[in-house]
């Protein structure tokens, strides 16, 4: 059994912004997202497995990590430069052979047919991870192979290499601490580093705050849904990476935002049900329940306390024995008289 697509596939795809967000039922979140989707476009980019969490049948949704394709060694995307990266991390794509650094580690990715464009790169940095569906084949003579795709030979070098400038880059590089909502945007644009992260309301895909919330880790439910295709002849160009990655900066912020204020509102209302509630039942509470004072209780208690002690008083057992002095007295007075 084997499923499509799968590592090492080049497609094209668009970002399904409405149903990233579907599980957080919130219908005004939902219409804005339709309509920031409305200016996206189509990229292209290469599948990666998340070996955390393989493709399984039961999912309508799996988790992939789909690293984009750009032109030209020189115009790489945000992220790249937001992390430094140094040019013998790149990877190019067949037909493309040229590797800035001459790295034979970073040779050139071989899919059984090269890419229709030339000049094409990949990095292990500018990717995003996204939940998309899975078409399973369960019988190998059903033949869906797509037509850009690596063997996994050649799959399992790219992603060993990859894990290896990973931990190079990370290691260089400290990672912004996530955010307390748990990696979504901060959106108090008041604040000095939401300045530095946006100008002119666009996002600055230099700023290791956004390259990490664009391009970093995610849960399952927050990462985004994904369109594909495995037919590259449905677009002309490769589109640069940068254009998604500030749809997505924007979709956080969004998101962020219009969350926080359903949060807020839901607060809001709760607190004002309970108001209700307890205005509603102390008008008609009988005079029994009202709650007494401090000091009438304190003094409730003092009197109850009072008769208690009384009352135990009155009924304490009176001994017919005489006491010890008494006894001395007497006998005292007796060898008096005697004498």
């Amino acid at each position: 059994m084997s499923h499509t697509p799968t590592g090492g596939t080049f497609v094209v795809f668009t970002v399904d912004l409405v149903a990233s967000v579907a599980h957080l039922e919130n219908p005004e979140l939902t219409a804005a997202c339709s309509d920031l989707q409305l200016s996206q476009k189509q990229f292209v980019a290469y599948i990666r497995r998340v070996e955390s969490d393989f493709p399984r049948p039961w999912r309508r949704l799996n988790a992939f990590q789909f690293l984009l394709v750009w032109q030209g060694h020189e115009n790489v995307p945000g992220p790249v430069k937001a992390r430094n990266i140094n040019p013998n991390m790149l990877f190019p794509v067949l037909p493309n052979t040229y590797q800035p650094g001459s790295c034979h580690g970073h040779r050139a990715v071989s899919p059984c047919r090269p890419l229709p464009w030339n000049d094409c790169y990949i990095s292990e940095v500018a990717g995003i991870d996204v939940r998309c569906e899975v078409e399973w084949k369960w019988t190998e003579t059903e033949d869906r192979s797509a037509p850009y795709q690596t063997t996994f030979e050649e799959e399992i070098r790219v992603s060993r290499q990859m894990d290896t400038d990973s931990f190079n880059i990370y290691q260089q590089v400290p990672i912004p601490p996530p955010s307390p909502s748990g990696g979504s945007f901060n959106s108090d644009l008041s604040s000095d580093s939401s300045v530095t992260e946006w100008r002119d309301d666009e996002p600055d895909l230099l700023n290791l705050s956004i390259a990490d919330l664009v391009c970093g880790f995610r849960e399952m439910d927050d990462k985004v849904v994904v369109q594909y295709t495995t037919d590259l002849s449905t677009v002309d160009r490769v589109n640069h990476p940068d254009e998604l990655f500030k749809l997505l900066a924007r979709f956080e912020r969004l998101k962020d935002e219009m969350e926080r204020s359903r949060k807020l509102r839901q607060i809001e209302e709760a607190h004002r049900i309970d108001e209700e509630y307890f205005a509603r039942t102390s008008l008609h509470k009988p005079p029994c329940m009202i709650r007494p004072s401090l000091k009438s209780s304190v003094k409730r208690c003092c009197q109850r306390l009072r008769e208690i002690f009384k009352r135990c008083w009155m009924r304490r057992p009176v001994s017919k024995k005489k006491t010890d002095h008494m006894e001395y007295y007497h006998s005292w007075s007796t060898d008096s008289m005697e004498s």
